[in-house]
């Protein structure tokens, strides 16, 4: 799903979004604790912010509203 959704330029950005979610909310078995796993996942949604990611950016402004 990953790798059709980075295929076009329109969905990129929600494949790029999707993959760090997928580590903050814990569907990756990475051997890694779930902690570690999590600030990998949050690290990635701040490097996507970053470059302009529309979805990691409402993510991280939604996150710190909360």
């Amino acid at each position: 799903m990953i790798g059709e959704l980075k295929a076009t330029k329109k969905w990129s950005q929600l494949g790029d979004y999707y993959l760090a979610l997928r580590y903050v909310v814990g569907l990756i078995d990475t051997g890694y604790s779930d902690e570690m796993n999590q600030a990998v996942g949050i690290q990635m949604l701040i490097a996507f912010a970053q470059v302009g990611n529309k979805y990691s950016l409402d993510f991280l402004e939604t996150s710190n509203n909360i």
